[in-house]
């Protein structure tokens, strides 16, 4: 892979694209609401909201409201850190039998005692360079 990168076989910023536009293609089919033009030609949907269960929103053109609808619920993702990725894994192999009470005590142990009190733990997993 190294050697087809520096050969130029693969071009990385095609392959970044590609990936952007697959994430991009996924929000738009997994957005659970209509995308439809009005007689006046604007485009409307709806968006998700916590407090009034949806919210009408209209742009100018179709690639205008599906750019505001990729924005919006990426915006919206939940941003996962440590702390939270620990919890989903542990809380996982625990549903599934794959870990016993007493590795959970241990693994939780370490994590409170290493990573609690150097702050890493409420760092975005994102964010991590090496």
């Amino acid at each position: 892979m190294k050697y087809a990168i520096e050969n130029g076989i693969i071009d990385v910023t095609y392959v970044q694209e590609k990936v952007i536009m697959q994430k991009r293609k996924e929000i738009l089919d997994e957005h659970p609401y209509k995308i439809w033009e009005e007689k006046n030609g604007k485009w409307y949907t709806y968006l998700p909201d916590e407090a009034k269960g949806r919210i009408l929103k209209k742009r100018n053109s179709k690639k205008d409201i599906e750019y505001f609808i990729v924005n919006s619920l990426n915006a919206n993702e939940i941003i996962s850190t440590i702390q939270s990725t620990f919890d989903e894994w542990t809380k996982e192999k625990l549903e599934f039998n794959e870990m016993c009470l007493g590795t959970y005590d241990r693994y939780l142990v370490d994590f409170e005692k290493y990573l609690k009190p150097s702050q890493l733990y409420n760092i975005a997993m994102d964010d991590i360079e090496e």
